[in-house]
């Protein structure tokens, strides 16, 4: 009878163990990545609505003025990332891409574009490139100054801290941190300041190190 009472005890003790830790409140380092995500999220859709209606003005006043180039660049700005919003991310399934992003290819699609240009042998075509930096022009107005690499840094650096403090300490292996500390980073930049490359390069950069 007292082994009988003894093993219901032990069960509920189990059970209630056992639900307790399906319950368990997620940990303070997950709650604040999740909220940094978030708000990086809204402030990605605020900033792209306001870059969006700042292009979409700059547009009208460029055919008002009948400024043709300015026109072609803005059109096509806008005709990329209509293309980037339909294209789904493979992960979730829903398109993940911001206006500055798109910027930031257009812009480094024709700095390249201007340097083969001025590069090509026998002759160079000084023409095009000039064409290519009035353009590049044209989209830097959008762009705010571009993040320094100390910057930047320093940014990875907080979050390669507190990824390896949840991972276990500094004995991790570095190369399984890469995608957790460039997620963390993107959750808390400003997209519009930095590439997804240098971003990157900048999490290698420092986990080699």
């Amino acid at each position: 009878m007292l082994a009988s009472t003894s093993a219901r005890m032990f069960g509920r003790s189990a059970a209630a163990s056992s639900l307790a830790a399906r319950t368990a409140l997620p940990s303070i380092a997950n709650v604040s990545f999740a909220r940094r995500t978030f708000s990086a999220s809204a402030r990605t859709q605020n900033d792209d609505a306001a870059l969006l209606d700042s292009i979409k003005s700059k547009l009208k006043d460029s055919m008002r003025a009948k400024d043709s180039t300015s026109s072609t660049v803005l059109r096509s700005l806008l005709s990329e990332y209509q293309y980037a919003q339909k294209q789904p991310n493979a992960t979730s399934g829903s398109s993940t891409a911001s206006l500055s992003t798109v910027l930031q290819k257009a812009l480094a699609k024709r700095t390249e574009a201007a340097a083969q240009f001025r590069a090509a042998t026998p002759s160079p075509r000084e023409d095009l490139a000039e064409k290519e930096d009035a353009e590049a022009k044209i989209i830097k107005a959008f762009l705010p100054e571009p993040m320094t690499r100390d910057e930047l840094d320093g940014v990875v650096r907080q979050v390669v801290e507190s990824v390896r403090a949840s991972a276990g300490g500094a004995g991790v292996e570095a190369k399984k941190l890469v995608g957790q500390v460039i997620k963390g980073v993107n959750a808390i930049v400003d997209k519009s300041r930095v590439t997804g490359g240098e971003i990157s390069k900048a999490v290698n950069d420092i986990l080699k190190s």
